[in-house]
């Protein structure tokens, strides 16, 4: 379970004395959440629905809420006002999310298209432009090209193949930090890479030009293209620099 995301929760209720699972219990059953040990609290979620009566008896589904969800340890606990039906307690240990990355995360709510999508209630209050937003149940992932703050909806160029729905999950990566604590702008990225100016092609344009007039300032030791390097030319050349005067290499 993912903390502080609205969830469900299934818990098994059984008859202690017959042993068996009972099912068509679900009007009767109350559960109940406590968070990192507190007090135990009723659900907002009064209502279960029974999985399955036939394949899969005794087993009844609570919706969580973010609220209800946001604790590292949650332990689940229920009673039913049918009399000798026991609830098993469920201890889950949530996930979260932050700690890999993700900004925020929510459900779709809203008016979506193949460029934009509305992020609903849980969306960010900042700008979110350059960071990623994912759908894992279309295995897709956008980079936010432009976000309203005021609307929530979230904007990119490149379109998807999906439909996009309200209740799809939703999950914000962030980019590295920065000092507008929204990815790199324009002059940060120039000022990381060393240039003073914005105009790449100029940038390039110089080291091509510094590139074309290495061959010119090579010494005149070039030999059809290459320094040369045979060690009795080279000592040969430094014998004829010194004349008669110079003595061998390694002499005394």
């Amino acid at each position: 379970m993912i903390k502080n995301l609205a969830a469900k929760v299934q818990v098994t209720a059984y008859d202690y004395t017959t042993g068996a699972f009972k099912t068509g219990d679900a009007a009767n059953i109350t559960v109940y959440v406590s968070k990192d040990g507190g007090a135990a609290t009723a659900l907002t979620d009064t209502s279960a629905t029974e999985l399955d009566s036939t394949n899969a008896k005794g087993i009844y589904s609570f919706d969580v809420t973010a609220t209800e969800s946001n604790a590292d340890d949650l332990l689940f606990t229920g009673k039913s006002s049918t009399g000798n039906v026991q609830i098993v307690p469920l201890r889950v240990a949530t996930i979260d999310l932050f700690k890999y990355g993700i900004t925020a995360y929510g459900t779709l709510s809203g008016t979506h298209s193949t460029t934009s999508c509305d992020l609903g209630t849980a969306a960010p209050a900042v700008n979110v432009s350059r960071q990623t937003v994912f759908w894992p149940a279309h295995g897709l992932a956008r980079t936010v090209s432009s976000y309203d703050t005021g609307t929530g909806v979230a904007t990119w160029t490149d379109a998807v193949d999906v439909t996009l729905a309200n209740g799809n999950i939703w999950y914000l990566f962030g980019t590295a930090p920065s000092s507008s604590a929204t990815g790199l702008t324009a002059a940060e990225m120039r000022t990381a890479l060393g240039m003073a100016s914005a105009n790449m092609d100029t940038q390039l344009g110089n080291l091509q030009s510094d590139s074309n007039n290495i061959q010119s300032r090579i010494p005149d030791a070039l030999v059809a293209g290459f320094i040369k390097a045979d060690i009795k030319a080279v000592v040969g050349e430094v014998l004829q620099l010194g004349g008669s005067g110079t003595q061998e290499i390694g002499g005394t």
